[in-house]
């Protein structure tokens, strides 16, 4: 017996034929096995029978071989095929065994995620997979299954035969966004019976930001059927990574927090002849209010990402500009706009674009703007957006700050007044 050209191994063929029919010669066997992955091909005298002439054998009728030439009137005694036969099958493997590793998300600020930030894998899901012959062969490793994964070789799994591949969540809402990169999971065939299915995480997962909503912990599980072009497939599909229930999800390696948040700008006012002031904070909501988060110290904005417009009084353009200290230390920072100068007092409307893009207008915020518009850089922080005006989380935050004007100070013990 010879395997298929460039086998890895041969397999072993076991079986038996039944006893030939008297009037025929021809006999039969229907259970027969192959342990291994392709096919084979029996060389000549690959199948034969040494008894069938035993008797004209033992008395000279026929000669000790298997020749089909008359020669001296006998032929030979031994019965077999007489030029190579087959090939036969193509045999696949019983089944496939699998091996996980322990897949693990980084949370995208340190100690938890905001609600619509990306956050990714630090470690991706893998599984490895080895193809197997029937228990009753020994479960052994079938190393003929290998090739690419194109559906041209004894390697079946390929992209089409891989089924239902789902990511659980718990809770069940805010609905999460998943956006890995094609092809999800890569199959890379390993040459001798195995391979691996490994997944990523492309743009990332975000959970998505319609309602303010208390803290949370993210569960999140990964599901797939491993089964192949023929069907043969894992036992236990399907093939899953964490369950979605409390505390059974994939790990991550920090904390599975995550925070629904906002970006909030106050007013500030002072005088135009220092630098003033203008307090930065990142809040998340604790199911009844939105408070700061002591836990951002990762939100980081630059000077180009704010804007300056809706110059008021004696102020105008080019009078004052931003520097922004950054990132965040435990949920606060300082916008710092220049001091204009002497008879510069008035005021400007300051804006943070936590988008994509350069648009500044009424869409993206709570103000009209005059013309010039500012344009600052989008900061891509949209789940810092707030519900600042109208129904939805979506408005950049904004405040004014005012030169030339000072509040009465309101640190005092106690306070009369009399009438």
């Amino acid at each position: 017996m010879a395997a298929h050209a460039g086998a890895a191994q041969a397999g072993v063929l076991a079986g038996a034929f039944s006893p030939a029919v008297a009037d025929t010669g021809t006999a039969a066997g229907i259970v027969f096995t192959y342990s291994e992955v392709g096919n084979f091909t029996l060389r000549a005298g690959g199948v034969y029978d040494s008894g069938f002439a035993a008797v004209d054998s033992a008395v000279g009728d026929c000669t000790n071989d298997f020749s089909n030439t008359l020669v001296g009137g006998r032929y030979g005694c031994l019965i077999a095929n007489s030029a190579p036969a087959g090939p036969f099958g193509r045999f696949t493997p019983d089944h496939f065994d699998v091996a996980l590793n322990v897949p693990a998300f980084g949370a995208a600020c340190g100690g938890f995620s905001y609600v619509g930030q990306a956050f990714n894998y630090t470690t991706v899901p893998m599984i490895t997979v080895t193809a197997r012959n029937a228990p009753g062969l020994g479960n052994a490793i079938t190393r003929n299954y290998a090739g690419p994964n194109d559906g041209s070789s004894w390697w079946k799994i390929t992209a089409t035969s891989l089924t239902g591949k789902t990511y659980g969540q718990f809770p069940a809402s805010p609905a999460l966004t998943v956006a890995p990169a094609a092809p999800d999971p890569v199959i890379a065939p390993g040459g001798d019976g195995t391979g691996t299915l490994t997944f990523n995480s492309g743009t990332g997962f975000f959970f998505a930001r319609d309602t303010a909503l208390a803290p949370f912990d993210a569960e999140i599980s990964l599901a797939i059927n491993v089964i192949d072009a023929d069907n043969v497939s894992h036992a236990g599909n399907p093939v899953k990574f964490g369950d979605a229930t409390a505390g059974n999800g994939i790990a991550f390696v920090t904390a599975k927090a995550m925070r629904f948040g906002r970006l909030r700008l106050q007013n500030a006012n002072g005088s135009q002849l220092i630098a003033l002031s203008m307090p930065v904070e990142t809040q998340y909501w604790n199911g009844t209010a939105f408070v700061t988060n002591t836990l951002d110290n990762c939100t980081a904005i630059t000077s180009a990402n704010v804007g300056l417009g809706n110059y008021q009084g004696n102020l105008t353009a080019g009078e004052t500009s931003v520097t922004f200290v950054s990132p965040l230390v435990a949920g606060r920072g300082t916008l710092r706009l220049s001091a204009p100068g002497s008879g510069n007092n008035g005021a400007v409307d300051v804006v943070v674009n936590l988008g994509s893009v350069t648009t500044i207008d009424q869409t993206t915020t709570c103000l009209s703007w005059a013309a010039p518009a500012p344009a600052p850089v989008g900061a891509n922080l949209s789940h810092l957006r707030g519900q600042w005006c109208g129904s939805s989380f979506d408005r950049n935050p904004t405040a004014r700050a005012t030169f030339g004007v000072f509040r009465n100070t309101d640190r005092f013990i106690y306070q009369r007044e009399n009438f």
